[in-house]
């Protein structure tokens, strides 16, 4: 134990204590604010160059896509060539007698030879007609609205109801398809389906209040590639030829008699009738085809073009079940806004035009007979009446309703819009002039 005691008391020389080095706190301090400040600067930089070329990446990686605007040819309108009060004439036209024309025997012989006499004529004839529907179909979809319900057992239930749709634009964003909104007003989820079958999640851009019409619309990104080659935009033709359209030979596409992808061929029988609706009024084709009252979907001529779009909720009770359309000239306008999800203006007035034969007989100012006020509309906070003749709309003279169509088709909902009308005040008529704010229907 001694000798341990004296060896410990050898080592001591052996022994250091280490000292710890004493922190220089103001060049810590000075070395942290640096730092830190080199992380601001450095974060400063990240952020303004991000700013600057993130813009240009996406652009570069995944392109913004802007949709093409919806727009159709404007059809002339040969009642804007002539006013009512041009067509009196003081003198009597001179009589034309027709040139009668004869057709040369070659002539002929080439028109007979093209009339069917056998059965295979016949035959060729018909597989010429499915032909036809098979690529008028390529433009056809079946819109599928669903809905959840709860039943008197508090039990969830999807309830569906379906129409007959056509493709009308590609806005190289959406495809964009007209349908009639009644058995979708209250979809929370829709379906397309097209020609093949292929069903696609779909959306309501806009719908009518008036035509009960909507435009659906399908992204681009969520159709099949080998689909998108295949489908077929349907081209618009119109429903106010020069020589009317009565005897016109059609085809009904879509489901005309209640049934998904059904075919009838017919003829139109009327086109005289007219549907008065607030600000608008549209032709009324009726047809020899036996159609169903829930039918939906388009008249089409023999030429592939869209005449009519199929509305039975419009027909006549003594007319049944023919199967009737409203033509697609008069459509167009409300079909373009839709598509571009611009809101359709509205003010509210039912009207008609003032013929000559009603000027001269019942002395009526021409210009646009108003009809109807719709209650509570723009036109009837205003003050403007039944009965009123509209004679201008900010100034531009009106000479008929389809005049005064046009010029609130081009307002804006929440313009004000100056309507100019005569009113009968005992023996004659007092103009006066209302503001108009137009809303949307």
């Amino acid at each position: 134990m001694a000798e341990n005691d004296q060896l410990m008391q050898d080592s001591d020389f052996l022994r250091e204590k280490i000292k710890e080095r004493p922190i220089n706190k103001k060049r810590l301090l000075r070395r942290t604010l640096i730092t830190a400040g080199l992380g601001v600067v450095f974060a400063l930089i990240a952020s303004v160059t991000f700013l600057i070329m993130e813009p240009l990446i996406s652009k570069r990686l995944a392109p913004e896509e802007t949709p093409k605007q919806v727009d159709f040819p404007e059809e002339i309108d040969i009642n804007d060539e002539i006013a009512p009060e041009d067509m009196l004439v003081d003198e009597q036209p001179e009589e034309v007698t027709p040139e009668v024309q004869e057709i040369p025997e070659e002539k002929i012989e080439e028109i007979v030879a093209t009339i069917p006499k056998t059965l295979d004529d016949y035959n060729q004839l018909g597989d010429a007609s499915v032909e036809y529907v098979r690529e008028q179909q390529k433009a056809m979809v079946t819109v599928t609205g669903a809905v959840s319900n709860t039943d008197w057992f508090n039990e969830t239930y999807e309830s569906k109801g379906a129409t007959a749709g056509f493709i009308f634009f590609n806005n190289d964003v959406d495809l964009l398809i007209l349908v009639d909104r009644t058995n979708i007003a209250k979809a929370e989820k829709i379906t397309v389906t097209f020609f093949d079958g292929t069903n696609v999640e779909g959306y309501e851009k806009m719908h009518d209040g008036e035509t009960n019409l909507a435009v659906v619309g399908v992204p681009l990104s969520s159709i099949p590639e080998y689909l998108t080659e295949n489908i077929k935009i349907a081209s618009l033709g119109s429903s106010n030829p020069v020589s009317g359209l009565a005897g016109l030979q059609v085809v009904a596409i879509g489901s005309p008699v209640g049934h998904d992808k059904s075919v009838c061929f017919g003829r139109i029988t009327s086109d005289s009738s007219v549907l008065n609706k607030a600000d608008s009024n549209y032709k009324l084709i009726t047809t020899d085809i036996y159609g169903s009252a829930n039918g939906s979907g388009v008249l089409m001529d023999m030429k592939g073009q869209v005449i009519g779009i199929i509305a039975m909720k419009e027909n006549t009770s003594d007319m049944g079940n023919a199967l009737c359309a409203i033509g697609i000239s008069e459509l167009k306008k409300i079909i373009t806004k839709m598509g571009n999800g611009i809101e359709i203006p509205y003010a509210g007035i039912v009207g008609t035009d003032v013929t000559m034969e009603i000027h001269n007989t019942q002395d009526i100012p021409y210009g646009a007979f108003i009809k109807e006020i719709y209650m509570d509309s723009p036109a009837m906070l205003a003050g403007i009446q039944r009965g009123d003749v509209i004679v201008s709309v900010n100034d531009k003279n009106v000479d008929r309703f389809a005049t005064y169509t046009n010029a609130i088709m081009s307002a804006h909902p929440g313009e004000a819009v100056s309507i100019t009308v005569k009113r009968p005040a005992q023996d004659e008529y007092k103009e006066m002039t209302f503001k108009v704010e137009v809303t949307t229907n």
